[in-house]
């Protein structure tokens, strides 16, 4: 069951002020994938290269499923979706450089004298 919520004029008045307020904060990424190959030299190479494959897949999965959404999205009146598409865009472009990024680390782990056994 779907309930459907709009706007009030109230409602669309604190919205837009709060759309024209500047956004200056750094963007955040939280990423347990990056967030362990940057521990990566306490697991041997086979580890990492393994831990590498699992992150290309997950985010080739994530690619697949916003690239759906965005044939979802291009089925409608253009003008209703402009926005909803360009900002899904950004995910799109986020999620190829993800899929480049763990592709390359499988192809070439970094190697260092400290590396686990």
């Amino acid at each position: 069951r779907r309930r459907t919520y709009s706007l009030t004029d109230s409602g669309l008045a604190v919205l837009r002020d709060w759309l024209r307020e500047p956004t200056v904060e750094q963007t955040q990424m939280r990423d347990l994938g990056l967030l362990k190959l940057f521990f990566g030299q306490f697991l041997s190479s086979e580890e990492v290269v393994a831990h590498a494959h699992l992150q290309e897949a997950n985010h080739r999965a994530r690619l697949a499923a916003y690239a759906a959404i965005d044939a979802h999205l291009a089925g409608h009146e253009p003008d209703r979706v402009a926005y909803a598409r360009a900002t899904l865009r950004m995910g799109l472009l986020n999620e190829e450089a993800f899929v480049r990024f763990w592709a390359e680390i499988a192809q070439r782990p970094p190697q260092t004298s400290l590396q686990a056994e």
